[in-house]
């Protein structure tokens, strides 16, 4: 049975839409995925630029105040002291503890820096420094020794050189005598009594003395193997009514240190101490015939520190 050319015609034609459907369809797929790639490309752009113009802005900025720091700098002021004026130390000036710029004019540093920070420490330095100025001027002012003009402060000091004799007393050894009239003897503002010296100012004083042993082979009442020889400064005062002696320094040699038929031995003791006014001090010895008979190997002294 052939089939009907109606219906031949109805079917190509159901077929050819069917077919077009399809094409339209998938031309409208296609079309949609481009556009959202363009709408993407576009966005990732605008993106870029964004970015780049932030890193431009954020670039220019930071150079403006660099340029800026820079030129305030170079506009601001630059002091130059000599670093011995901003440095109390010669090793504080080779350390450069506060960082100045050092400059070398001659044979003399420059210490050179910016006001805006260096200013801070330099008020600091010099207010010190003119605190230590004042201090040091009010204990000139204060120095109860008179100076004429063009002469130094005379302190009280002694030097006296050259034993004359030694006397014994029931309490301690015996206290020596010096020669106050020799050529190497000094008094200033203090005063000899028959071996002591009486200190007329109190303060700290440095107190010395230097003795010298000479052994002899020959027997004498000292010449005994167990003895010890002993070198000591005293000092007098008035407690209460009472005069006491108290010890100040000691030096003690066993005669086994001084070796031969006829051998020297020093013993020197010194060190400082406060002493009020009328303050006595002496120096007592164990064996008095056994030092040198001479001025440069015994003497005794004193001077305000």
């Amino acid at each position: 049975m052939q089939p009907n050319k109606d219906d031949v015609y109805e079917e190509k034609a159901k077929y050819n839409k069917d077919e077009k459907q399809e094409f339209v369809n998938g031309g409208n797929v296609g079309r949609s995925s481009e556009k959202v790639w363009k709408i993407a490309i576009v966005v990732l752009v605008v993106v870029n630029i964004i970015l780049l113009a932030s890193i431009l802005a954020v670039t220019i900025t930071w150079r403006n105040e660099r340029a800026g720091e820079a030129l305030s700098m170079k506009q601001e002021s630059i002091m130059c002291l000599p670093c011995e004026d901003v440095y109390h130390h010669p090793d504080d000036v080779i350390q450069n503890i506060q960082g100045f710029e050092k400059r070398t004019e001659g044979d003399q540093y420059m210490c050179c820096g910016h006001a805006s920070k260096h200013l801070d420490q330099l008020v600091s330095v010099y207010t010190e420094k003119a605190h230590q100025k004042e201090k040091n001027l009010k204990l000139l002012t204060s120095n109860p020794y008179n100076c004429k003009e063009g002469s130094q402060v005379v302190k009280p000091s002694a030097h006296l050189v050259g034993i004359t004799k030694s006397i014994q007393d029931m309490h301690d050894h015996h206290m020596l005598k010096w020669n106050q009239t020799g050529k190497l003897s000094k008094l200033n503002e203090v005063v000899y009594e028959d071996g002591k010296v009486r200190v007329k100012s109190s303060g700290y004083y440095y107190i010395y003395s230097q003795i010298t042993y000479q052994d002899h082979s020959d027997p004498s009442p000292y010449s005994d193997n167990a003895i010890v020889l002993h070198h000591s400064i005293h000092k007098e005062y008035n407690g209460g009514g009472d005069t006491t002696r108290e010890k100040l320094l000691e030096s003690s040699q066993s005669r086994c240190q001084i070796i031969g038929g006829k051998s020297n031995k020093t013993s020197y003791i010194g060190a400082v101490f406060y002493l009020k006014e009328n303050d006595l001090i002496q120096v007592r010895v164990s064996h008095p015939p056994k030092l040198m008979p001479s001025e440069h190997s015994n003497y005794f002294g004193m001077y305000l520190t």
